[in-house]
């Protein structure tokens, strides 16, 4: 279980920015897909890891995101706003699902592969577009 909380800015006439600023956020923050920074966002993301046999894990996880201030919208990665604040009043973001699976090869070599849906909230649905998102991706990693 981990939880996150980032403060977002309660009054966007003020002049002071009160969103957290992350800096150098590292690029897959929530998940591979990248759709959420850690700006003005609380998220609560339970995982669970089987261990199918000696070379073969499988992770699944949920996370459930939150607007931290209502006044403040959501932003990327690298702290761009993607919706304002001004547009929608929920706070609640949306939610991703997550299957990761994992085949170590040998010591040097894994293959993973992973899928990720996200339903949006009502922040989403009321800033529109409230769509869902898909995700897949795999790769072949190689240790020295």
């Amino acid at each position: 279980m981990k939880a996150d909380v980032a403060s977002g800015d309660r009054d966007l006439t003020d002049g002071t920015l009160g969103t957290f600023n992350a800096l150098f956020p590292k690029g897959a923050y929530f998940s591979e897909a990248d759709l959420l920074g850690p700006y003005n966002l609380m998220d609560l993301h339970p995982s669970v890891e089987l261990s199918l046999t000696e070379r073969i894990s499988l992770t699944s996880d949920f996370d459930f995101f939150w607007r931290q201030s209502t006044n403040d919208g959501i932003y990327g990665i690298p702290g761009n706003l993607i919706r304002s604040g001004r547009a929608g009043s929920a706070r609640y973001v949306g939610s991703q699902a997550n299957l990761q699976i994992e085949w170590r090869l040998d010591r040097h070599i894994s293959l993973t592969s992973i899928y990720l849906h996200f339903f949006p909230g009502a922040f989403l649905k009321e800033t529109q577009p409230g769509r869902n998102v898909d995700f897949v991706a795999a790769w072949v990693t190689y240790k020295f």
